[in-house]
């Protein structure tokens, strides 16, 4: 009973302190490579400024699948697909483009000490949970590296996305969204008033056009990366 008890508090002890030592190790290396996750992952020039103060619009992410296949029960009815474009994340209103940092910088507590109840006394003891430690350890520092790799994935496929939405767009597969501008010069009350107050609202999110009669002879390159964002 107290073996197991032991065991499972120096694993988790150990795997705190593999997790945040991961994570600051990886933090360190992103310094290195700051100014070209910069360059590469540049959502500003994906933004669009839909007034003239500091409102941006977020793109939406569109997803890509290709030759996507489904078979019917009983094996009589086949349906294959070249391609399949899919609107993940819809169009948001924003204050500042997001950044790569908001994905890849992860920051963990120091790992907190077990109960004094629950630490090693004998000789035995200590030896056991030295080796226990170090195996919560090793699986910390795995975690680490495994949620880097999922959020880089995500960084990755979000931005790919957009930069997506932007060239579907110029090809006429996708409409882009509906925005209604509302302006009031001066509202308020006695003890609060505001003056040039603009309200922003998206009323209809972008949505693909399955009419290939809109569709604009504009090279959509298949599978991501796929190019740079198109100039505006």
């Amino acid at each position: 009973m107290r073996r197991e008890a032991l065991r499972q508090n120096a694993l988790s002890y150990g795997a705190q302190g593999g997790l945040a030592a991961e994570s600051y190790a990886i933090n360190l290396m992103l310094v290195n490579y700051q100014a070209d996750l910069d360059r590469t992952f540049d959502f500003g020039k994906l933004m669009v400024n839909v007034s003239n103060g500091q409102t941006l619009l977020r793109p939406p992410i569109v997803t890509e699948a290709q030759m996507a296949f489904a078979l019917a029960p009983g094996g009589q009815i086949a349906k294959q697909t070249d391609q399949v474009y899919e609107i993940t994340q819809q169009a948001q209103l924003a204050s500042a483009p997001p950044n790569w940092r908001t994905y890849l910088v992860r920051t963990w507590a120091k790992p907190t000490p077990p109960p004094s109840a629950i630490r090693p006394r004998t000789r035995l003891e200590v030896e056991y949970w030295h080796k226990w430690v170090a195996e919560g350890w090793a699986l910390g520092e795995a975690q680490g590296a495994q949620i880097f790799l999922d959020d880089l994935s995500r960084l990755e496929n979000n931005y790919i996305g957009m930069v997506r939405y932007q060239v579907l767009l110029r090809a006429g597969l996708v409409e882009p969204p509906d925005l209604v501008f509302h302006h009031q010069a001066v509202s308020g009350e006695r003890n609060r008033m505001l003056i040039g107050n603009d309200v922003i609202r998206i009323t209809n999110q972008p949505g693909l056009d399955p009419n290939a009669a809109n569709w604009r002879s504009v090279d959509v390159p298949r599978g991501g990366p796929i190019g740079q964002p198109p100039a505006r």
